[in-house]
């Protein structure tokens, strides 16, 4: 059934729930169910009963109608009422009122359900139930008028400039052109392109005297600054060849009392290679400098427009059936509950922006990062970001600006000695998901934030030197050694090893080691046939590797993963000895030096020993890249499966490979890097990488060690888990680092 008035779906309610009103809920608490297992057999018709049930037995589940066998309840009262709803504050401005789910025992449970009413619905005047504001679009007065109101509070609340990405100084570079809209009107569209330098200084010195643009270029040309335009565009913009994005964000600047903007594709001379370089190395200070950022989200191009259309059911949400309308019997103000389909503190963002087709963009990555505040034009609604919060027009939506979250990556710079670790996990790992038109834009789309990192090491401070094709390799890092006892000993971080220990992650599958290496692609991309003897026998040669940069993340398309942040915190003990005793760099952009690079390699010292891979098949056809390595007393043992850098790593047989531990996290597992040699200078001997190995400790029979088992088949599984509880009494623990002990220790130069 549909509530005419808002077009939201009434569904049916048990008797408990379509008791709750706007008075019960904003008192002391409305009182729910007499047991749990009442509230578990009304969950069969009742929505809230079933979200209560799934949220109070799963607390991370994304889907709202998901089946859920909970636990037999150990507490039933035997009065009514024994349970309740009621709404709880997290203490702090950032988060809306959550309903807590309690009994007279003491148990609650808090769910990321959220109540709300309409605006100008009657409640009682201390009321919690926030009030959700009717929308139309975001280019209204109302818009205006409540982006002002964000800018104002901003202005006056907050100290959001202090965290400005890089640091600003008097000496902060500023963009080289900016679009002066000074004499713009609606009825007079009037801008022209200037040279910054040309304005006067008590322009220029004022904080925040522009605004900037984040939009999604798209594959259908526009127009642009050029060499041949770029003298008339100095004397008139024609605001009607412009797209629709690029018009909307004129309005903006100038409704909210902002003279200039910046947007890329006319301020930067776009067929001018030197013009490029020389303002995409300001990148970060454009945007960290400009009074609030334009976020056009929902536009997947520079036609689509910053402004959404008039909606017909503004009350909408992204889930089915969400939010659930509660119509009291005796005619009170109706309440409206919805659901967050995550945890509270792992909500990114609004859907609507999470989601956007902007949010899917390399580039747009670091614009939203270094923008200290954000106006993000949805196709919901308006959102406004900055460094303190997340607000929504209509009222209701508060997102934690939670170091889980994209803005909350500004947090984690500032958070000391693991800050190397925050740019693998929180920069790198995100960052990876984009999209690029060009691959060799990785690095310059990065640069910015990486240019924010270098500031805060130690070491840094007179620039990019350690910085290796987004690997961070200066010191401080920790060397460990063999000691005398022949064991690793282990420092307070080991970085080194941690940047080095990404593995490629492919959609769909949640765990990196589930891969199945029969893949093959294209063959001119990795070719492997037989070739020269070398030492023992016939070791296939690697052909035709177009592939450069192989120790970094950026070598390869499509999301990296690296280990658990719980392995950051404790787990990562008795590394292996590694240490970063030079690399080389290739910069595209002399004045970009976070930004592309050509050949790189990074030279390391550490335990390197010979092994054999072979693509082995299981019973059922599933296809895994295993390595084995010789080990004294045992002969060849299965060291781990392989997960391949690329598709299409194709071979005929075994092959020789060289094994790099760099990492041990846990009691005894070790991540080790597979390298492939590719000849020398005659000082050094060169190699490749193809992947990542995980050497895991496994219950083995004495004097043997059986193969690795097939993933795939047996998911999470080891061979004692295959067997019965007698053939386990007769097997001992195999720690494999004991193997690459025996490896030698000497200098490997990885491009």
């Amino acid at each position: 059934m549909m509530d005419s008035s808002t077009g939201e779906t009434i569904e049916r309610l048990c008797e408990f729930c379509n008791g709750i009103t706007i008075e019960t809920i904003s008192e002391n608490g409305h009182m729910h169910a007499p047991t749990l297992e009442v509230v578990r057999k009304n969950a069969a018709f009742c929505r809230l009963c079933k979200w209560i049930t799934n949220l109070t037995w799963r607390s991370r589940f994304s889907n709202v109608d998901s089946a859920v066998e909970p636990p037999t309840p150990t507490r039933e009262g035997p009065e009514f009422g024994n349970y309740k709803l009621c709404l709880v504050s997290l203490g702090s401005s950032q988060y809306q009122n959550l309903v807590r789910f309690s009994d007279a025992h003491g148990w609650t449970f808090t769910m990321s359900l959220y109540f709300y009413r309409l605006e100008g619905a009657p409640a009682p005047v201390d009321s919690r139930v926030p009030t959700r504001k009717v929308l139309t679009d975001t280019s209204s007065n109302h818009s205006f008028e409540t982006a002002k109101a964000w800018l104002q509070q901003c202005d006056v609340e907050h100290d959001c400039r202090l965290f400005s990405l890089p640091a600003l100084t008097s000496s902060s570079p500023l963009p080289g052109r900016l679009i002066d809209l000074r004499d713009f009107s609606p009825s007079s569209p009037t801008a022209r392109l200037v040279e910054t330098i040309n304005l006067p200084a008590a322009i220029t010195s004022q904080q925040g005297f522009y605004t900037t643009l984040s939009y999604c270029w798209g594959p259908t040309a526009f127009y642009t600054t050029t060499l041949c335009s770029i003298s008339d565009l100095s004397i008139s913009i024609p605001f009607d060849n412009l797209p629709l994005t690029f018009r909307d964000a004129l309005q903006i600047t100038t409704r909210l009392g902002t003279p200039f903007i910046w947007i890329d594709a006319l301020c930067i001379i776009q067929d001018s290679l030197q013009d490029w370089q020389t303002e995409s190395a300001k990148m970060p200070y454009i945007y960290s400098q400009a009074r609030f950022t334009i976020s056009a989200d929902s536009s997947p191009d520079a036609f689509g427009g910053c402004f959404n259309v008039p909606s017909s059911a503004p009350l909408q949400h992204s889930l089915p059936n969400n939010p659930l309308v509660i119509t009291p019997k005796d005619g009170s103000t109706p309440l409206f509950l919805y659901h967050q389909p995550s945890s509270l503190f792992e909500v990114p963002a609004p859907l609507s922006i999470h989601y956007s087709p902007l949010s899917s963009r390399g580039w747009t990555f670091q614009e939203r990062i270094l923008s200290s505040r954000i106006l993000h034009y949805t196709s919901e609604q308006l959102f406004f970001e900055c460094r303190r919060e997340f607000q929504a027009e209509d009222g209701t939506h508060h997102w934690p600006t939670h170091t889980e979250t994209l803005p909350g990556s500004v947090t984690n710079i500032y958070r000391g000695p693991r800050s190397k670790f925050n740019w693998y996990m929180d920069v790198v790992e995100g960052y990876s998901k984009r999209k690029w038109t060009f691959g060799r834009d990785k690095l310059p789309a990065l640069s910015g934030v990486a240019r924010v990192y270098a500031e805060k090491f130690e070491g840094f401070k007179d620039g990019r030197e350690g910085y290796v094709a987004g690997i961070w390799t200066v010191k401080p890092w920790y060397k460990a050694e063999v000691n005398d006892g022949g064991s690793w000993n282990c420092g307070p971080e080991v970085e080194v090893g941690f940047g080095l220990a990404w593995r490629r992650r492919e959609d769909g599958v949640s765990d990196p080691d589930r891969l199945d290496g029969a893949r093959q692609m294209k063959e001119e991309e990795w070719l492997m046939g037989n070739g020269n003897r070398n030492g023992d026998g016939n070791v296939p040669k690697v052909t035709n590797m177009k592939r450069n940069n192989t120790f970094s993340w950026i070598s390869v398309d499509g999301p990296i993963v690296y280990q658990d942040r719980y392995y950051i915190n404790g787990w990562m003990v008795d590394p292996p000895p590694l240490e970063v005793i030079g690399w080389h760099v290739e910069l595209d952009n002399p004045l970009d030096p976070f930004g592309a690079v050509g050949s790189c390699s990074i030279t390391v010292k550490g335990l390197l020993k010979k092994g054999k891979m072979v693509n082995r098949k299981c019973e059922q056809g599933h296809s895994s890249w295993v390595v084995s390595v010789e080990v004294s007393g045992l002969g060849m043992v299965d060291a781990g499966r392989m997960v391949p850098d690329e598709d299409g790593l194709v071979a005929q047989g075994e092959f020789e490979v060289w094994c790099l531990p760099i990492l041990k996290w846990n009691t005894s597992d070790l991540q080790v890097l597979v390298l492939f040699q590719d000849g020398g200078d005659g000082a050094s001997t060169r190699y490749r990488r193809l992947g990542l190995m995980t050497a895991r400790t496994e219950w083995r029979i004495k004097g043997k060690c059986l193969p690795c088992i097939c993933s795939i088949c047996y998911p999470n599984m080891y061979w004692d888990a295959l067997v019965g509880e007698e053939e386990r009494s007769l097997w001992v623990r195999i720690d494999p680092t004991e193997w690459f002990k025996e490896g030698e220790l000497q200098d490997i130069v990885i491009f």
